[in-house]
């Protein structure tokens, strides 16, 4: 089955990543399924992902499915300021610029994008879409002048942090939200 990666350009692409990420919420899914196939932890409002996609659009995987294209995955990009309308992202955002540093340079010094979630449809896993969408992610926001992509990953979710690492991504610290630890972990752009 034939994928291609490209820009979400459509509303209907900002509904059918609010679907996938419905179909892959951790507060939804079964302890087994969250341990074998990984989650998403944020639930974003489709106001939320219609209003991020006006500047920074998300980069999606499109597959034809029953005769139709279908976002079959997706990486959600927000800005900093973005990241501030959502709680989640804006703790994250905030932690992250206040302590953590990448090769002895603060955080709060590189010009990050967000990565506010990365998902896959459970059907298209295993094709190495994951690095596909990060390397077209790392191009186009590279080219819009950032430096790094930065998001965190649950510990308790191994899938997603071993896909990061495979596409290149590094642990730079970790952090305890209420007793859930994440690893924030970040990818230089080229």
């Amino acid at each position: 089955m034939s994928v291609r990666i490209a820009l979400a350009s459509t509303s209907t692409h900002v509904e059918q990543i609010k679907a996938l990420q419905m179909a892959n919420l951790r507060r939804l899914l079964p302890v087994e399924v969250q341990e074998t196939e990984g989650f998403v932890t944020a639930e974003y409002t489709l106001e939320f992902l219609q209003q991020i996609h006006k500047s920074t659009p998300a980069i999606v995987a499109l597959a034809d499915v029953n005769g139709e294209e279908q976002v079959v995955g997706y990486v959600i990009a927000a800005t900093k300021e973005e990241s501030l309308q959502h709680d989640l992202l804006k703790d994250l955002v905030g932690t992250v610029d206040a302590r953590c540093q990448y090769d002895g340079k603060p955080m709060k010094d590189i010009r990050y994008i967000v990565v506010a979630q990365l998902c896959v449809a459970k059907a298209f896993r295993g094709q190495r879409l994951a690095q596909k969408m990060y390397e077209r992610y790392s191009l186009e926001y590279h080219e819009r002048g950032y430096e790094m992509a930065m998001t965190d990953v649950a510990h308790d979710n191994a899938k997603s942090l071993k896909t990061h690492k495979y596409a290149g991504w590094v642990v730079i610290d970790s952090l305890d939200y209420s007793g859930v630890f994440f690893d924030v972990i970040v990818l230089p752009l080229q």
